[in-house]
């Protein structure tokens, strides 16, 4: 009987990995991905806002997770969903692939993916901050950007030291944090109700129609709410789409925990995402002891 399932390997799901090995607990951490990190694997961007970690990119901080977890010999399986899931008495019954565990625990730790509201990704429609953008030939181009946020902003001023053709921005409200908003000319932000027509890759508002090579969508997050976790929707899910926690990480079902992003139950990001894994972890530790 394993102490735990953890199902997502983000910062996350690999520091409640880390944390419950370290306390002398047998867990299985599952990440449907080819490689631990989470949204840190797919982002070529330093990311200097945690303390201690200097000028490296989210990738080579989630090559860092993993290896640390190789180092621990923590059992990972990779690019693995959990194909079923059924809860006893007292345990969960959990199958992954052809190998089937029992757990005391099941933890979330599946993150967070970007909004679309019904945009489908291609080449010309970009979904998301990442390396899609970090990669992105975006000179002599005309741009559209949607959304009014953070990485909104942020995108701007990146693609604008490429030269494109003209970069606007459509936005219902403003998200952003200022500094970031300020760095935007006010020239290029269309703030009204827009539509936009993928087929033609058009955007119209106030009656006016603009055509682009580029659309990229920037609506901000929602939870990764996993398949296997449909037959608990109803009882999990808050109002804005995620997990349900308290305090220590506990869901509303018996021996369920959430972490990190999933749940979003304070500001989202590594860190908080990486202290939610030691919350659960010491949780399932009293639990357990």
């Amino acid at each position: 009987m394993k102490a735990a399932v953890i199902i997502g390997g983000g910062p996350a799901g690999c520091q409640c990995a880390l944390w419950l090995t370290m306390l002398g607990h047998e867990i299985v951490l599952v990440e449907q991905r080819k490689q631990l990190g989470g949204l840190q694997a797919l982002s070529p961007y330093q990311n200097n806002w945690i303390a201690g970690v200097m000028n490296t990119t989210g990738r080579e901080f989630a090559k860092q997770i993993e290896q640390h977890i190789q180092k621990m010999d923590i059992p990972v399986f990779l690019g693995s969903v959990v194909t079923s899931l059924k809860r006893e008495a007292d345990y969960f019954s959990v199958r992954i692939g052809h190998e089937k565990f029992d757990a005391h625990y099941l933890v979330i730790a599946t993150g967070v993916i970007p909004r679309r509201e019904n945009l489908i990704a291609s080449d010309h429609i970009l979904i998301g901050p990442g390396e899609n953008i970090y990669h992105g030939q975006f000179k002599n181009k005309r741009i559209a950007i949607l959304g009014g946020g953070d990485n909104a902003a942020e995108n701007y001023a990146f693609i604008m030291q490429q030269q494109p053709t003209l970069c606007h921005v459509y936005t219902r409200t403003v998200r952003a944090r200022k500094h970031l908003w300020d760095k935007v000319n006010q020239r290029d932000v269309f703030q009204s109700p827009y539509a936009v027509n993928q087929t033609a890759m058009s955007i119209k508002n106030d009656n006016e129609t603009r055509t682009y090579d580029l659309i990229i969508v920037m609506y901000g997050w929602e939870a990764n709410f996993p398949e296997i976790l449909l037959p608990f929707k109803e009882e999990l899910v808050d109002d804005r789409g995620f997990i349900l926690t308290d305090a220590h990480c506990r869901t509303p079902v018996n021996g369920m925990y959430a972490i990190g992003e999933v749940a979003n139950r304070m500001h989202p990001c590594v860190i908080t995402s990486m202290a939610d894994g030691v919350v659960a972890a010491k949780a399932v530790q009293e639990a357990l002891e």
